[in-house]
């Protein structure tokens, strides 16, 4: 399941990407003049106005609204992975200016904070269409092995522009194409078409 704004790169990817895999794809495709809605929409499951976490938050509130109208009412979720893989650009920062202990460092204060900004988003989005999350990067069996690969491992350097390299490397023997294993991060609420979207509106 996805959801973006029609024409959004994300959607392009995912098309592609479900093709290449043999995989079925839910694609919530949201025209401009809906956003509006869709937006008060979730804000109003949110309890709070944030412009940046709503742009986050409503590519996966469309995606929860398809898998409920499909039936499904447990969704498997990535969320988790940019803190644990070093999958953000702070990750940078945190590497130029304090090494590879502290990015160690930072890791653990990002996982912190997650659950009441992250975690309290999704949840809130994924219950409004009755759709109970289940994140796989955050259980706590995976986390100790994650967490016990080096930083160096996962970032690269200072200038390390794909990061979270034992993802891609558990891709690459999988088999899936270059393409997919090397592609760099996007935000989502950019690559969906959101951030642009509710720029208009507020």
């Amino acid at each position: 399941f996805t959801c973006g704004v029609e024409g959004s790169h994300d959607l392009t990817v995912a098309d592609k990407t479900a093709q290449s895999l043999g995989l079925k794809l839910a694609a919530r495709v949201v025209a401009r003049d809906e956003v509006p809605q869709m937006a008060l929409s979730a804000a109003s499951s949110l309890f709070f106005f944030d412009k940046m976490q709503l742009g986050i938050g409503l590519p996966l509130f469309g995606a929860c609204q398809e898998a409920s109208k499909k039936g499904f009412r447990v969704v498997f979720s990535g969320q988790g992975s940019d803190e644990v893989f070093c999958g953000y650009s702070y990750y940078l920062k945190a590497l130029q200016e304090n090494g590879f202990p502290g990015v160690e460092k930072e890791i653990v204060s990002s996982l912190g904070r997650m659950w009441h900004r992250d975690l309290f988003r999704d949840d809130a989005l994924s219950m409004a269409s009755s759709v109970e999350l289940r994140l796989p990067f955050l259980d706590t069996g995976f986390l100790k092995s994650a967490l016990a690969v080096p930083a160096s491992e996962k970032i690269k350097s200072a200038t390390d522009s794909l990061r979270k390299h034992p993802v891609r490397k558990i891709g690459e023997k999988l088999g899936l194409s270059e393409e997919i294993v090397l592609r760099p991060k996007k935000a989502m609420q950019y690559g969906s078409g959101f951030a642009s979207a509710l720029e208009k509106l507020f």
